[in-house]
């Protein structure tokens, strides 16, 4: 994303909000209201986070639907209102096709709207990996970034995914490795049989091996992938979201 304009062409085209358009942008949306906001973060963290605290202070309800567009992972959690992160490099068509996917999910304000966060999370549940592992953490910020990336067959983990994970989280690289190699391990023992054939296509207990960490995320973000980026299974996982949020608040 090199060029950002002001106007939107398209009835149902998103709002686009960088370092130096930010207050007008935010002061037509409040103005005019959004369904779906692009930010284009600057790579400096200070300057992200100032971006990110004027857009939580924003007073509209529904929130639009945020995504962030980002040179490499942030040093420190995301708001509950961004929906999803794209690494750059990505292509406008790209980008266009994976906005339009998200754009049956319902806008609101909160947490429910962090929708492939949660369904990640959701996923390393269903595998028996329990959240207060160090590497539950770390494996769902590694789809996150999987997911995120166009091509994230090419991604190498040893020279990128850890690191990134690493940086992320203030840990070292072989901490993350090791960390995310004993959530799977763990999960893989815990785990209903049901639900490990459901996601990789074979049952391993006593034949075959635990996954690598690279197959194990690999394999996951190829079957969230599908499952997310077609608009049927986004609005049904939106709804699910949303019945959950409604039970805990009962």
């Amino acid at each position: 994303m090199s060029t950002v304009t002001l106007s939107k062409p398209e009835a149902n085209a998103p709002w686009i909000m960088n370092e130096s358009n930010a207050e007008e942008i935010l002061e037509r949306i409040y103005r005019e209201g959004a369904s779906d906001l692009i930010v284009d973060l600057p790579d400096r963290d200070d300057a992200a986070l100032r971006m990110l605290h004027r857009l939580s202070t924003l007073p509209i309800d529904p929130m639009p639907r945020v995504y962030l567009v980002l040179n490499r992972p942030l040093p420190f959690d995301l708001p509950d209102f961004v929906l999803y992160c794209f690494y750059r490099p990505i292509t406008e068509e790209a980008l266009a096709e994976r906005i339009a996917s998200f754009q049956s999910v319902p806008t609101q304000h909160g947490a429910s709207n962090r929708l492939v966060d949660r369904y990640c999370s959701e996923v390393l549940l269903r595998l028996g990996i329990s959240p207060h592992l160090k590497g539950f953490r770390m494996l769902r910020l590694a789809l996150l970034y999987l997911l995120a990336k166009p091509e994230y067959e090419d991604v190498q983990m040893m020279s990128e995914l850890y690191p990134a994970i690493a940086a992320q989280t203030g840990r070292t690289v072989s901490m993350v490795e090791h960390s995310m190699r004993h959530a799977i391990e763990t999960g893989w023992l815990r785990a209903d049989l049901n639900e490990i054939e459901s996601f990789f296509g074979y049952t391993t207990r006593g034949d075959k091996p635990t996954p690598s960490n690279s197959a194990f995320l690999f394999t996951l973000a190829e079957r969230i992938r599908h499952k997310l980026f077609d608009a049927e299974n986004t609005a049904s996982i939106g709804r699910e979201m949303q019945r959950l949020d409604r039970l805990n608040q009962a």
